[in-house]
C-alpha cells in the first residue's frame, strides 16, 4: 500500500487535468468514505485530496469543482401498463370519453391490472434517472410538452405498452432530493422514540439465542497463562466514515 499510497499522492497534482468529471453527486449518492470531505462546508473549487479506502486497498484522489443545486425538471405523470394490443384501443376509449386527467384515472382504475400506483396511476416526481423506458422520459423532458398531452408507447424489447398521461411539472430535483432527505430522517427519529418505547418479553424463551453466551471458568488458565509470562497487546483501531449536488467531484483511483 505503501507504493500506491505514493502514486496517489503523485496523481494529485495531475487530477485537474486526468481525473475523470463527475456531475451532480448527491450526498447520499456518494460513496460514504467521500461523503465527509466533499460535502464539508468548508470545501472549495480547486481542493484536492487523497482518501484511502482500506476495504479493497486502493486510494482515491478528487478535485472538489464546486456545490449547485440540481435544477432539473420532475413532472407528474399517469401511465397504465397494458398488452400490445389493448392500449391503442383503451388510448381511443379515453379519446372518445371526456378525454381529461379525471377520466384517464377512471380508464386506468378500470384496466390496470399489472401496475401498482396509486389509484388513478399517478406517478409524481419523475426524472431522468427515475427508471422508465428512454422514450418516455425523452417525451416527458420535451420542452414542448404540456398538460394534457397523452400517449401510447411500445417500447422495442418489452412485452407491455405504456398509455401515459401528461400531468404537469413538479418540483425540480434539489427540491424533491431534500424532501425525501427530511422524510427518511423524521421517520428513522420516529421509529427509535418508539422502539425505546417497546418492552419485549420473552416467557416461552423463543429469544434465548440471541443472548450471549455466559463466560467459561478461566480458573486455571489464567494461572497457566501467568506461569508462562506470555502477553499480547492489542492495538485500538479507530475508523471514519469518511448530501446539495457537487459536481465534477473528480476522482481517480490507484491500487497497490
Amino acid at each position: 500500500m505503501e507504493a500506491a499510497h505514493a502514486q496517489a499522492q503523485e496523481s494529485e497534482s495531475k487530477v485537474k487535468t486526468l481525473g475523470e468529471l463527475k456531475e451532480g453527486s448527491t450526498q447520499m449518492e456518494a460513496m460514504y468514505m467521500l461523503r465527509d470531505w466533499l460535502f464539508d462546508e468548508a470545501r472549495a473549487e480547486g481542493d484536492t485530496t487523497v482518501i484511502e479506502d482500506s476495504t479493497n486497498h486502493r486510494y482515491y484522489v478528487l478535485e472538489f469543482k464546486r456545490r449547485y443545486l440540481d435544477q432539473s425538471p420532475s413532472v407528474d405523470l399517469r401511465i397504465l401498463a397494458a398488452s400490445r394490443e389493448e392500449a391503442q384501443s383503451i388510448m381511443d376509449e379515453w379519446k372518445q370519453g371526456e378525454a381529461t386527467e379525471e377520466s384517464f384515472a377512471v380508464i386506468y382504475d378500470k384496466y390496470n391490472t399489472i401496475m401498482t400506483a396509486p389509484k388513478g396511476g399517478l406517478y409524481e416526481g419523475l426524472t431522468s434517472s427515475s427508471g422508465l423506458p428512454q422514450e418516455i422520459t425523452d417525451w416527458f423532458l420535451d420542452s414542448s410538452r404540456k398538460e394534457g398531452d397523452a400517449e401510447v408507447f411500445a417500447p422495442e424489447g418489452l412485452e407491455l405498452s405504456y398509455v401515459c398521461y401528461y400531468v404537469g411539472l413538479n418540483e425540480p430535483s434539489w427540491f424533491l432530493g431534500i424532501k425525501t432527505t427530511l422524510t427518511d430522517q423524521s421517520l428513522d427519529e420516529y421509529m427509535h422514540e418508539r422502539l425505546d418505547s417497546v418492552e419485549i418479553q420473552d416467557p416461552k424463551g423463543n429469544l434465548k439465542y440471541l443472548q450471549e453466551p455466559e463466560e467459561e471458568s478461566t480458573e486455571g488458565s489464567d494461572a497457566e497463562s501467568a506461569g508462562s509470562g506470555e502477553s499480547t497487546e492489542g492495538s485500538d483501531a479507530e475508523s471514519t466514515e469518511p448530501q446539495e449536488s457537487t459536481e465534477g467531484s473528480d476522482a481517480e483511483s490507484t491500487e497497490p
